[in-house]
């Protein structure tokens, strides 16, 4: 391979799309849960530590957001209850 060949593709990146600064390939930013849904969602985790698929759903569609964000809060809220 010629060293112009070699700059040539040192200066397309071969194609590849680059790494934003936290290694992430055009991923939307971690968003954080408004004060109200956190509320809500901790009254709801008193009720019950444990979720069925449909008080998730529910839980959900109340919200305004992905079924996976409540289980995904819900076990993340119980790691936290245990250790305390």
């Amino acid at each position: 391979m010629s060293h112009a060949t070699e700059l040539c593709d040192e200066e397309t990146n071969n194609g590849e799309e680059e790494l934003s600064d936290d290694g992430l390939l055009g991923v939307e930013k971690k968003r954080r849960l408004k004060m109200e849904q956190v509320k809500t969602l901790e009254r709801n985790f008193e009720l019950g530590k444990n979720l069925n698929p449909e008080r998730k759903m529910q839980h959900a569609r109340e919200l305004g957001l992905q079924p996976r964000q409540i289980a995904i809060w819900f076990q993340n809220r119980r790691a936290r209850w245990k250790t305390k």
